[in-house]
């Protein structure tokens, strides 16, 4: 199991009314956890990504409003990560 701990990003989630500072944690290419900065409880083990300044956004799937990817950007757009949400 490839676990991926993104630190410190700002997470906006329009369909949940996100607009926060948060951690999340990637499990298999899928969201196991979000907390707030330096509250994972299952990132033992994990590696790690500083998303300091940089804006995680989620995407909602419109037939079923679920969201199924979130992108990690960076300012100048210089790379963009996208994993899925169960």
């Amino acid at each position: 199991m490839t676990a991926l701990a993104i630190l410190g990003g700002h997470l906006i989630d329009p369909a949940a009314g996100v607009d926060l500072l948060k951690d999340i944690l990637l499990k298999d290419g899928r969201v196991a956890e979000i907390a707030g900065p330096g509250k994972l409880k299952q990132a033992n083990g994990a590696e790690s990504l500083d998303a300091t300044g940089l804006t995680l956004v989620t995407e909602v799937n419109p037939m079923g409003g679920r969201i199924f990817r979130t992108e990690v950007s960076d300012p100048q757009g210089a790379f963009v990560l996208h994993f899925a949400s169960p």
